[in-house]
């Protein structure tokens, strides 16, 4: 653990020194990011985790102020990791470095309310923004992660338009996303604990209002209108 006090460097909510905590098994990765830090924050102690145990163990006896996640770490499962953290130690605040164009690790920790997201080309003025940002308590997106949040908010408005001008019930619309599933009439009624007469009600009308000829149909319907993307896709 390394304390640095940088007499040359204001920070408007450091009033006493931080504690931020690196966690990688890269070296190069824990190594560049405390480099950086320490350019920047006036006080702050940084440690460096290279393996989820060690970290465990850490948290068990101390509460960093940021945890930093190397999410693309493929020997460090950085979701489940955030996950934990978020679940166990909701006061520490989390940023992880993530591939930003990966739109299936993003999801997920957005959905999670991790507090900032980097790609790993960061310069450190973007660092040092959103250690501040973080720091005060908001959230920090880097403009690409932004850009997909904004492209999520636009998608999903535009599948519930899709949806309201088809007038599909609550009930048809998750049949519909089962069906897209290749679940039968039988598996559907089991999980939603109604009749397979009732299933195939739902299905006729289904076809009906999509205007499609057969449940083949209303699959290639709604994989072209782009409805339930990430059911067809799990």
């Amino acid at each position: 653990m390394t304390e640095l006090v940088l007499n040359n460097y204001l920070n408007p909510f450091i009033n006493q020194a931080m504690y931020i905590v690196v966690t990688s098994r890269k070296e190069l990765f824990c190594k560049g990011i405390h480099y950086m830090i320490a350019g920047m924050l006036r006080k702050v102690i940084v440690d460096e985790v290279r393996a989820e145990e060690a970290l465990y163990s850490l948290l068990s006896d101390v509460t960093p102020t940021i945890l930093i996640v190397d999410c693309e770490d493929p020997l460090l499962n950085g979701y489940e990791l955030c996950q934990f953290v978020r679940n166990n130690y909701p006061q520490i605040k989390i940023i992880s470095f993530v591939e930003t164009s990966d739109q299936d690790q993003v999801i997920p920790l957005l959905e999670l309310e991790v507090d900032g997201y980097l790609s790993f080309d960061v310069r450190s003025e973007e660092l040092e923004k959103c250690l501040n940002r973080v720091g005060e308590g908001k959230k920090y997106y880097d403009h690409q992660v932004a850009s997909l949040m904004h492209y999520q908010i636009a998608k999903a408005n535009q599948e519930e338009q899709l949806l309201q001008q088809l007038h599909l019930s609550k009930r048809e619309q998750e049949i519909l996303s089962l069906v897209c599933r290749q679940y039968t009439s039988k598996e559907i009624g089991d999980l939603l604990n109604i009749s397979q007469r009732t299933v195939d009600g739902h299905r006729h009308r289904l076809i009906r209002k999509c205007q499609v000829k057969n449940t083949a149909g209303l699959i290639y319907f709604a994989v072209d209108k782009g409805l339930f993307q990430e059911t067809l896709m799990g």
